[in-house]
């Protein structure tokens, strides 16, 4: 029996890269009598929606493709009853495509649809949870993070510029020109981690804890360079006791993922993280805003997501 394709499609994304793609698509499978039914979205929100009422009483398998970016792959994750039904591709259309380089998926459009199409073979890999009080569980497939990140990826949702640097694809640039403007701008805080039921440490002078799924983020920042999206573990990255004259010295550092060396950085793959800081931190899941929250806790949760191969 044919497969049936269910597309989620972000037609404003990546200022309208994902609605040309989505033309391209489309007359593939028209070509090629595909069966298939697509949801655009209009608005933030619609991409969470649309998962959620495709899998709230579904009892059979469920070929899921999202045509967008980061933001709308993690909507789609976090609207998912039942990942044990859904089989998810994605076609990379955003600006950053973090998600997308973590894994290793062809980012060409025609491509990415031939491989889905006969894929008949599936990847298990591990997402993150990350929770704050009021705000329990929102799922994420690349980082969730407090501080700087955070910070930055919260400025980042409605930049003016961003929309411009996309129009000109370079979207992922506003990441390093909100991150020096935050680096000079916020003020380092204190916090006690507990990783996987170890002992509490405390760190003074903080400047942001990262929980990475894949290596990077931000557009292609290698945050933890050796992380690893099927073992189980999420890798925590800690950032502290930066001087703020040093940000032209560590910023391209970490750009190139040189930065595992420096006496700045703490790295710790663990199973879970909880994390309590001296003021409400801004916190972030896969570049969307969760909360505010001096209490924050994340946990790997192994094989949870389905990939088409």
């Amino acid at each position: 029996m044919p497969k049936k394709y269910y597309f989620i499609v972000n037609a404003s994304g990546g200022s309208g890269r994902a609605a040309r793609r989505w033309k391209k698509i489309k007359h593939i499978l028209d070509s090629k009598k595909v069966d298939y039914e697509v949801l655009k979205t209009e608005k933030a929100g619609d991409a969470r929606r649309c998962a959620d009422a495709l899998t709230a009483v579904r009892s059979d398998e469920l070929n899921l493709v999202i045509v967008g970016g980061d933001g709308t792959i993690n909507e789609v994750l976090n609207g998912i009853r039942n990942f044990s039904l859904v089989r998810l591709a994605v076609i990379p259309s955003g600006s950053g495509n973090d998600f997308a380089r973590s894994l290793h998926l062809c980012t060409k459009p025609e491509a990415a649809l031939e491989r889905i199409l006969k894929s008949d073979t599936i990847r298990e890999v591990d997402l993150g949870s990350v929770s704050i009080p009021g705000n329990e569980n929102h799922l994420f497939g690349i980082s969730a993070g407090l501080g700087l990140d955070a910070i930055v990826c919260k400025k980042a949702l409605t930049s003016r510029q961003k929309r411009w640097l996309n129009a000109l694809n370079l979207g992922s640039l506003i990441y390093l020109l909100l991150t020096i403007e935050t680096w000079f701008s916020m003020q380092p805080f204190r916090m006690k981690v507990r990783t996987s039921g170890r002992e509490t440490k405390n760190i003074s002078r903080a400047v942001f804890l990262a929980g990475m799924n894949g290596r990077q983020e931000g557009g292609g920042v290698p945050m933890a360079p050796k992380a690893s999206c099927t073992d189980g573990k999420l890798s925590f990255v800690t950032a502290h006791h930066l001087a703020k004259w040093k940000a032209f010295y560590v910023l391209p550092l970490l750009i190139m993922g040189r930065h595992t060396s420096l006496r700045y950085f703490d790295f710790q793959d663990a199973e879970s993280i909880d994390i309590l800081t001296d003021v409400p931190m801004v916190v972030h899941a896969d570049g969307e805003y969760v909360g505010s929250s001096d209490k924050i806790r994340m946990t790997c949760l192994p094989g949870r997501l389905r990939l088409m191969q």
